[in-house]
């Protein structure tokens, strides 16, 4: 599995629901800035630190796996599967939460890493 186009996927469907109206502007921006955030870190971390390959972190999963799930319930709507008329705000809620949560996680976790890595290397 692609890391890269899963993430693909979701901005092409956050867009094309924001878009339609159907998903929050604010929300998209919170996602966006959070992927900017996460690969600007990855990318600084592989330059100044090491190479590293990526690394999900449990939080991000579940953060990835309720935005496929904010996707999929509004799209439910217009397909006209029945779906709880709560689903989509509660996953709307559950997103920005998770979003903000996992990319402090990415970023106090990397940077934590970056400190170590330093530090042993101004130890030698």
């Amino acid at each position: 599995r692609s890391i890269p186009a899963d993430k693909l996927f979701l901005v092409c469907a956050f867009v094309a629901l924001g878009v339609f109206g159907t998903m929050p502007v604010w929300l998209i921006v919170l996602v966006m800035i959070r992927d900017i955030v996460i690969v600007a870190g990855a990318v600084a971390y592989h330059n100044l630190v090491e190479s590293v390959p990526p690394e999900p972190s449990l939080i991000g999963k579940i953060s990835t796996m309720a935005q496929v799930a904010l996707v999929l319930s509004l799209l439910a709507g217009p397909a006209g599967l029945p779906l709880h008329a709560a689903v989509p705000g509660l996953l709307i809620g559950a997103v920005a939460v998770l979003a903000v949560a996992s990319g402090t996680h990415y970023v106090l976790v990397w940077s934590a890493r970056a400190r170590a890595v330093w530090t042993l290397r101004g130890s030698q």
